[in-house]
């Protein structure tokens, strides 16, 4: 499925105060401020007993990084919005108003079926304001199906519901994106394997992932990276060992 039958402009995407009689309006985006302050400073403490006890009640961890993940070629797709878009304006001009992204899921499969009616589908809305997407967007998934996979063991992953994404900064219509942090937040479900979880949040780096989780103390971070799992508290961080789940502080 090539770009242009994913791609909708709506009628309130305006080529600045030249095109249209007055500005388009910027549609609103989501504030995902309280909820990157929660990840930078999580509020409860541990020891190295309830660091390693966290590890071990949530076996599944390295399974949701790679479910979540998953979803991160949708991003790639903005790219198209960011190239069609920019063919529709001037050096002088300015874009202004709403994209839409209309994606079809691609499944689970290693060769991709782009059938909604079988792996659903996924829209994003993108705020322009001055040629810039702004960073942060709404975004809903019906039914969309995607494939996770963590070595070399692939699975599928279901996402239904509401998304907002702020991915650090805004992103040219024209020039290089340099992609950053990603910081999602679903309200809904999403599926993989024997488990389903609802309203989740996470935030993605290239090789780091961070899971918000509460405890009785408060928050905590449980996080993937390509060396360790571990668990990040007010005070430290713990890396824990795959094999017996020990951890210690670095």
């Amino acid at each position: 499925m090539n770009a242009s039958s994913l791609l909708r402009f709506p009628a309130w995407l305006c080529l600045g105060a030249i095109a249209c009689a007055e500005a388009a309006d910027v549609p609103d985006v989501p504030n995902l401020n309280a909820l990157q302050r929660e990840y930078d400073d999580p509020s409860a403490g541990l020891d190295p007993e309830e660091a390693s006890a966290l590890i071990e009640r949530f076996p599944e961890l390295e399974q949701l990084a790679a479910a979540l993940r998953a979803a991160d070629p949708v991003l790639v797709r903005i790219d198209d919005a960011r190239g069609a878009a920019d063919e529709r304006t001037g050096s002088a001009v300015e874009l202004q108003g709403a994209l839409t992204l209309d994606l079809s899921c691609p499944g689970a499969d290693r060769t991709p079926r782009f059938d909604p009616a079988t792996n659903g589908s996924l829209s994003l809305q993108l705020a322009v304001e001055r040629s810039e997407i702004r960073q942060a967007f709404w975004g809903e998934a019906r039914r969309c199906v995607l494939r996770g996979a963590l070595g070399p063991v692939s699975f599928p992953v279901e996402i239904d519901g509401l998304l907002a994404f702020d991915v650090g900064n805004p992103i040219p219509l024209g020039g290089a994106w340099q992609r950053g942090t990603t910081l999602i937040s679903h309200q809904g479900t999403l599926s993989f394997g024997s488990l389903t979880l609802r309203d989740v949040s996470a935030r993605l780096g290239q090789d780091r992932f961070e899971y918000l989780f509460q405890v009785p103390g408060g928050s905590v971070i449980l996080l993937v990276t390509d060396d360790v799992v571990g668990v990040r508290d007010r005070n430290a961080t713990w890396s824990c060992d795959r094999r017996t789940l020990a951890c210690a502080a670095r």
